[in-house]
């Protein structure tokens, strides 16, 4: 592999954390919403005041759903990029999956 084919992968790979980056996954469950970036940070978390008069167990487990709901969607997304990335690297795409 020569220089030019190593900076074009870095490149793309610079390209495809940006896209992970600016990934936005959301989900809700009962009535709790939550969207994250593709690097973690929480751009939105919104519970209606009416799930407040709920069971507070029911509460606790729409929370927990919503994040790891969440959480696998953005994994997803960055295992998709990753195996992008090593499409393009030849002989190391096999690695990925």
């Amino acid at each position: 592999m020569d220089i030019k084919q190593l900076m074009k992968q870095a490149s793309a790979i610079k390209k495809i954390q940006k896209e992970i980056k600016n990934s936005l996954v959301s989900d809700e469950s009962g009535g709790v919403k939550l969207s994250i970036t593709g690097d973690g940070k929480v751009k939105e978390f919104k519970i209606p005041q009416e799930t407040f008069t709920a069971d507070r167990k029911e509460l606790e487990t729409s929370i927990k759903s919503v994040i790891e709901s969440c959480l696998k969607k953005q994994n997803q997304i960055q295992q998709q990029k990753a195996k992008e990335a090593m499409g393009g690297m030849g002989g190391l795409s096999g690695l990925m999956g």
